[in-house]
């Protein structure tokens, strides 16, 4: 929300600034001044649609209820988006490849390394 009140503000001053781009341009009789005094006004115009058009949807749609927008809200309702999704259908295509290996599939050339719970105790004296 704060962006878009924060670009809405600098497109104000820019279409002021083209306002009076037009006011010099006909004062001075600038046909310069004129002409970019419109394209300004005429493109910050559109911008300025383009950001309140784009702030409404969002404010309908909900975004502006949460701090972090719609984020928040799909991981409420146990929604997940669409590169969430993507990765987890990637590690599912690599677990059956066989590129993935479950935990408990050791290679046979790997020693057994574990530690047993006297030495892992007598390392870490100060967890019990």
């Amino acid at each position: 929300m704060f962006q878009m009140h924060t670009a809405y503000s600098l497109e104000l001053l820019v279409f002021g600034g083209g306002l009076v781009l037009i006011y010099f341009g006909v004062k001075q009789a600038s046909q310069i001044l004129k002409v970019g005094g419109y394209i300004l006004t005429v493109l910050t115009a559109l911008n300025m649609l383009c950001t309140l058009y784009y702030g409404v949807r969002y404010w309908q749609g909900g975004y502006y209820k949460t701090p972090y927008g719609q984020q928040c809200a799909m991981m409420q309702n146990g929604m997940m988006n669409s590169d969430m999704m993507k990765m987890m259908s990637m590690m599912k295509d690599m677990k059956g490849q066989g590129k993935m290996q479950n935990q408990d599939q050791v290679p046979k050339d790997v020693p057994n390394n574990s530690v047993s719970d006297e030495d892992h105790k007598a390392h870490h004296p100060d967890q019990e």
